[in-house]
């Protein structure tokens, strides 16, 4: 994962990460939020041109690895963490509402 600078939108700054799909192409977010839960730490993370949009759908990446200067997300799967970690997020922001 690259991090990239800040870029902003409206009165919000935001910094992207940039990550490698199965198919090796680079698949960049911009990072709305930062939490940890039970140990582990999670980014919830959108498009950067979805930004914006009312109706963008997030997605929540939890921390696999932290090896040297790079750090390994996974998108989380397991409905059950999605939901309790998605709460979380919800509890502790009033910027955005959180659907789940």
């Amino acid at each position: 994962m690259e991090s990239k600078q800040p870029f902003s939108t409206g009165d919000n700054n935001y910094k992207t990460i940039v990550m490698i799909d199965d198919d090796g192409k680079e698949v960049e977010f911009a990072v709305m939020d930062v939490t940890e839960y039970k140990g582990a730490k999670y980014l919830l993370v959108v498009e950067p041109d979805t930004v914006d949009d009312d109706e963008s759908e997030a997605t929540i990446l939890k921390q696999f690895a932290d090896i040297g200067d790079d750090v390994i997300y996974e998108i989380v799967s397991d409905d059950d963490e999605f939901d309790a970690v998605a709460a979380v997020f919800g509890e502790n922001n009033d910027e955005f509402d959180i659907e789940i």
